[in-house]
């Protein structure tokens, strides 16, 4: 891997520590976690890869590094960074973790959803992170599990509210 930043703006070689990574990789593949190879043919074979279709994605992102335009995904030109190119591959098993969203529909202080107009749409209610307005606003802290209590508190508000609704 390479940086292809003009020197002047080498921030990568101030971020980037190979060594430190290639014990990290070593030790994921040593668990289990991670895949390694000499070429990109033996990583594919090593993590269970089509080899043809893995050195076809490779070639394609280099060329897109080169030419500092990525035709695929359209990352910015500050991104188009570093190849993949080296004496070792790797390949993570990565799975991506979805905690909730911030934002979701409209509602009013019983949950309620509310319709384009702002009025409760009957019978219709959402708790958690699937009801908007209560992350809002600067300095929401991401962390993992925050939205617990809310969607506990708004379940209950909302439980009680639909309970209140049908009696």
């Amino acid at each position: 891997m390479r940086c292809h930043l003009p020197p002047e703006s080498r921030w990568c070689d101030l971020i980037f520590f190979p060594e430190y990574f290639v014990k990290i990789a070593d030790k994921a593949v040593e668990l289990g976690t991670a895949f390694k190879g000499a070429t990109i043919e033996e990583l594919a074979a090593n993590a269970g890869m089509d080899a043809e279709t893995l050195a076809a994605s490779v070639k394609r992102y280099n060329t897109m590094i080169s030419s500092k335009k990525d035709t695929d995904y359209a990352k910015s030109y500050d991104s188009l960074v570093f190849d993949v190119e080296g004496d070792a591959y790797y390949a993570f098993d990565v799975r991506g973790v979805y905690l909730g969203t911030s934002g979701g529909v409209n509602v009013n202080a019983k949950l309620q959803v509310l319709n384009a107009d702002a009025y409760p749409i009957q019978g219709l209610y959402a708790v958690g992170t699937c009801a908007a307005g209560y992350y809002e606003g600067l300095g929401y802290p991401p962390y993992e599990g925050l939205a617990c209590g809310f969607a506990w508190t708004s379940g209950r508000i909302a439980g009680e509210s639909a309970a209140a609704a049908i009696k």
